[in-house]
This record gives structure tokens, sequence and C-alpha cells, in this order.
């Protein structure tokens, strides 16, 4: 419990520098009558930290969080915050301004930035999980469903598809899209995608790295990616499954964004044989989430009242990324991240990660 009291001596000190609030008194009246708290206190009843946010949305608001002056940097108001996300299966909402060191906090608590509008970022904790086939450095729509979840689960125990997107993808040369794919030893659509063992020799990398060069070599940021992208075909990977997982840990990694994923062998291997949705519902549910993510165009798939049926909500996860400049031509949408991370600085790559909404 908070006391009006205690909101307004606490906020005192920090009001107009990191927030504004006009009026305290009003602010703590509507914080007692209104919204929740969650206050950590030391011994005589001494208020150390909270966390005040608001649950009567869809998404929880969290509207402050506070620490007292002395004790910041102890980790307080971290575990209140992980307490919360712990205890609740919506989506956490919050602003903090662009220069508050409890950015960081909040950043290393997974909540992404959604937006902004002047001085302050909007971020949010998502309580979902998405399920999708392993693929090799994937166009921006795949990282837009990772983005969109608290975990990843990348599917690995079910059947390779032929001419999809496990070990291929496409870049752009000379103003066309191009297809590169990575050769699996006795590929078939009979065995697991977990199963099947790239071939990439000196001769393949070598012939890659030339398409690259061929491709993009007078792209702005060539020199500051190929490298990293022909580091991910060394690692002497036994399945394609590594080896798609390890082409976006580089991407985060580029970034300096954290990957929070699993594998569907690993986590529910038990599950496969439910079919579709089923299977999906079941991973779900056991891995304790309410919310499921599908890529967009999953709509004739999967039936958003069949998934409420079952007690998990369903939504579709649609692009809204703009064209960018492909050396002056006519844009072509959807190539591999590789295209993007060519023409694009490390901050445009991470504004174009949150172009998405939730459908």
């Amino acid at each position: 419990m908070i006391r009006k009291e205690d909101i307004i001596s606490s906020l005192q000190e920090d009001n107009h520098i990191y927030f504004n609030i006009s009026n305290l008194k009003e602010y703590a009246n509507k914080v007692v009558s209104l919204a929740k708290a969650k206050v950590l206190r030391g011994d005589k009843d001494e208020l150390l930290s909270y966390v005040i946010y608001y649950d009567n949305m869809p998404e929880i608001f969290i509207s402050m969080v506070w620490t007292k002056p002395e004790n910041r940097g102890k980790g307080l108001a971290k575990a209140i915050l992980l307490d919360l996300i712990e205890s609740s299966s919506k989506d956490l909402l919050l602003e903090v301004h662009k220069n508050n060191p409890a950015l960081f906090l909040y950043e290393k608590l997974k909540f992404k930035i959604i937006g902004s509008s002047g001085e302050m970022i909007k971020m949010c904790y998502r309580k979902s999980i998405s399920i999708m086939q392993p693929y090799l450095f994937p166009y921006i729509g795949y990282f837009h469903l990772i983005e969109a979840s608290e975990l990843f689960i990348f599917y690995d125990d079910v059947n390779y598809i032929k001419k999809g997107w496990i070990n291929r993808n496409r870049i752009l040369m000379n103003g066309k899209e191009y297809t590169f794919t990575v050769p699996l030893r006795k590929a078939s659509q009979n065995k697991l995608i977990n199963e099947l063992v790239p071939i990439i020799d000196d001769r393949w990398k070598s012939k890659f790295q030339k398409q690259l060069e061929q491709a993009y070599s007078k792209a702005p940021y060539y020199k500051d990616v190929v490298d990293l992208l022909l580091s991910v075909f060394d690692k002497g990977h036994t399945n394609i499954t590594d080896l798609c997982i390890s082409s976006i840990q580089m991407v985060y990694s580029y970034l300096g964004k954290e990957l929070n994923y699993n594998r569907s062998s690993q986590v529910a291997p038990e599950t496969r044989s439910l079919k579709k949705a089923k299977r999906l519902l079941e991973i779900t549910k056991r891995l304790g989430y309410k919310k499921y993510n599908n890529a967009i165009g999953g709509e004739h798939l999967y039936d958003k009242v069949y998934f409420q049926k079952n007690d998990v909500e369903l939504s579709f996860v649609k692009s809204k990324i703009q064209a960018y400049n492909q050396f002056n031509r006519e844009f072509i949408k959807d190539l591999s991240i590789i295209d993007i991370l060519m023409f694009n600085d490390i901050a445009t790559v991470k504004k174009y990660l949150n172009d998405f909404e939730l459908v």
C-alpha cells in the first residue's frame, strides 16, 4: 500500500527533471483511488522504492518508478519490476525521458522501444510468444515477429520445406533480387529441419563472398558488416537450425541487442504428434503464455476465435517499414536483413525493427 503523503514527498525532488507533474497532490489522489502499487519499505516503515501502475486496460501502464536517492543502484526497483512482470500475463507499457538513467534498467529488463513523443520514449514489455521455423538471414518481417514477443521459439522439429527460406534468401544484385542458397546434405521434406546438415566448404564461402562483394561493395555500410556476415559460416554448424540461429544472433549482436529464444525440440518435443494450431497452442500454454503472435498472412491458417476458445489471444504482426535507398533504384522490399544492414546505420536498423503493429 502507498499513501498520498508518500507520493508527494518522494516525487518533489525529481519533479520537472525527468517527468513533469503539474499538481503532485492531484496526482497522489488519482493514484490512491485508481492505481495499484508495489512498495518496498525498510525498518520503521521507511519508504525505499515503489512502482505505481494502472491495471484496468488490456495492458498494464506503469506510471511511476521511484527509489530513494541514497538507495539507487542497489536493484530495488529492478526487483519490484521483475515481480510485476512475473505476476502478470499482460503487456507492460511505460514512458521514460530519453536522458533518464532508468532507461538502461528498462532495456536490461527487456522492455523494447515502441515509439517516442518529444523527449519521452515509449517502451513495452510484451508478455507473448512467437513460434517460427528457423530462417537464414531472414527478412525484416521475421525480426518484427521476434521483437513483438517476449520469447521466440525456433520451430526446428517440423519437416523441412523445399524452396522455403530455411537455407536460402534474397539479396539485391544489379538492381534485381537474387537468391543465394546454402546446400544441404540429402535434403528431404521427410526430414526434420534440425536433421539437415549444411554443406559449407571453402569453395561455397568464396562464392558467397564474391556475391556479397558484387552486390554491395558500394553500399555505405558494406565494410561494417561484410566480415560479420561471413563469420557466421566459419563456426562449423552441424545442422541448418544452428546456422539460421547464428545468422540472427549475429544481427542482434551487431545492434547491441539480446535475443531471447529457445527451440521447440528442447521445450516441447513430446508435442510433435499434434498438428498445426493445436501444437502451437500447446507450446504456448506449456510455457505459461496467454498470447501468441503469428506472422501476417497466417490468417487463413489460424483463427482468432479458435485460439480464444483455448484461452490464448492470437495476434498477427504487420510490418510497416518504409522504402529506403537501394542505390537510387526502384525499391525492392522483403529482401534478406543483409540488404537493410548494407544500406542503413545501426540506429536506423533499430528503428526499422520497431516498425510493426499487432492486428
